[in-house]
């Protein structure tokens, strides 16, 4: 036992701010911390007299040190014996993406998310197990030691969700960060993934993880690692369709095909609402639309969703001259970034890639008057693309519109470009197919 006595001083610091302008906000900020002036304290070390020094944060290798010293966090590694009978199994795996797969799988349905981000393991690595639940951390280091156990090279990221604000990679900060990922390599390359989310997979995370870089941690190293998705946000509707005149109505087919991002929120929205909450969107979506036959698949795992259904609506195609907006799905009617001035960057999250097909029969004894023009608008630098294509196959009419996004960043002089490109797509989106009858 140690007794010292100490002479101590302390230094109060009294803060203000005057006339600060009101925060205005806006969409697409995924956090407001970010633009909110504000002050942090973090503790970097303690010096006591004739004691060593104890270092928490004074640079990023000090708090890779912290919170490998930190209760639950590296004993983790050590006690793997409730994974032993997993670990055989996937060691007989022989191929590498294979077996990384498995192990996730494993961990995400076993372990499910309490909810609870923190950087630091609250709970021992054997009660997590046994109660088949924990913190974001602590079920990725479960996976972590698995992936170690099984010959992989693995380790966990600490990172800041998107709502938890951007970490200042200059500024050596641990409570910058609440939530912690896995990282395997895989051929060379980083392969990032979360274990609390079962409809992810290897190489794609939970959006809430997507913010620019998180901070890897292992006992010899430490470094930064970027958390730009490669999986974009996709969705594919096509629609074949005919026009009935004599009974006023339009008929079809719908085929949707969502992948990545896309296919993830319909998945959580199932989850959380039942798969008929599909339904009543389609409906709100098209409040006229009959829809029957309606058949989702894939709710489970990664892959993509995919769903079917017949469809009838009552139209004025009756007539001599028939108005019609050809593009019955994928229409953009209201642009997204409707305020004139933007102040703050617009982070849309990923990439996205959405593709709208009509293919639309034109009645016998008519013909087509007037069909919109085709259109091919670029961003600067590849950000974005919008195209809008027409052919005639036959009696039918094709129209194919398709709205790429390859940057999900735009800093807010970019902004106005962005506003604009979506108006051009609104007003492509809203011209009319013209089809007149046939005089004999």
């Amino acid at each position: 036992c140690i007794s010292l006595d100490l002479e101590t001083s302390a230094t109060i610091y009294r803060m203000a701010v005057k006339n600060a302008p009101a925060f205005h906000e806006q969409a697409y900020v995924p956090s407001t911390r970010d633009y909110k002036m504000r002050v942090e304290f973090e503790l970097t070390k303690v010096e006591i007299p004739h004691l060593p020094i104890m270092k928490f944060s004074e640079d990023w290798g000090n708090i890779a040190g912290t919170l490998l010293k930190s209760e639950h966090y590296s004993e983790t590694f050590k006690r793997t014996a409730f994974l032993s009978p997993t670990i055989q199994n996937l060691k007989e795996i022989k191929d590498t993406m294979q077996r990384i797969q498995k192990a996730f799988e494993y961990v995400t349905k076993t372990l499910e998310w309490n909810e609870v981000a923190s950087v630091f393991a609250q709970t021992d690595a054997n009660k997590v197990f046994e109660n088949k639940k924990g913190s974001a951390t602590e079920i990725n280091l479960i996976l972590v030691s698995l992936l170690r156990a099984i010959g992989l090279k693995a380790n966990p990221v600490i990172i800041s969700t998107r709502s938890n604000g951007k970490i200042n990679e200059y500024y050596p900060s641990l409570s910058q960060f609440n939530y912690t990922i896995t990282c395997v390599d895989y051929r060379g390359e980083d392969l990032l993934m979360d274990a609390t989310d079962r409809y992810t997979k290897p190489g794609m995370l939970p959006e809430r993880c997507l913010n620019f870089k998180g901070r890897l941690i292992n006992e010899e190293y430490t470094h930064f690692v970027s958390l730009k998705p490669k999986v974009v946000r996709g969705k594919m509707e096509m629609i074949t369709a005919s026009i009935n005149p004599q009974l006023g109505e339009i008929k079809g087919k719908m085929v949707v095909s969502n992948t990545g991002y896309k296919a993830h929120d319909i998945k959580e929205s199932i989850k959380e609402k039942g798969e008929e909450n599909v339904v009543k969107e389609l409906k709100k979506e098209n409040a006229e639309w009959k829809i029957e036959n309606f058949k989702l698949e894939n709710k489970e795992g990664a892959e993509d969703v995919n769903i079917t259904f017949d469809f009838q609506f009552p139209e004025n195609v009756s007539g001599e001259t028939i108005y019609l907006n050809p593009l019955m799905a994928g229409k953009v009617s209201d642009n997204p970034f409707s305020e004139e001035k933007r102040v703050y960057p617009v982070d849309l999250g990923t990439a996205s890639d959405e593709v709208a097909i009509s293919t639309i029969k034109i009645p016998p004894g008519y013909k087509i008057e007037e069909y919109p023009k085709p259109a091919n608008i670029e961003l600067p630098n590849n950000a974005g693309r919008f195209t809008y294509t027409v052919s005639t196959i036959g009696d039918a009419i094709k129209i194919t519109s398709r709205i790429t996004m390859n940057e999900s960043h735009f800093t807010a002089n970019e902004y106005e470009l962005l506003r604009i490109f979506f108006d051009h797509i609104i007003q492509k989106h809203a011209e009319q197919l013209v089809i007149t009858k046939i005089k004999k």
